[in-house]
């Protein structure tokens, strides 16, 4: 009885996981467009 509720528990886990990644992917892609678009305006001026 107690295996289909462990695997259920880490399914949630990889789940939330993934969901991490994405979030840290997002981050980290917005850093790097704020950063190219920082370098841009400052050699613009």
């Amino acid at each position: 009885m107690r295996l289909p509720i462990y695997r259920n528990h880490y399914a949630n886990h990889v789940e939330y996981v993934v969901l991490l990644r994405k979030g840290m992917a997002k981050r980290v892609i917005g850093a790097v467009v704020a950063v190219i678009a920082l370098v841009t305006i400052y050699f613009w001026i």
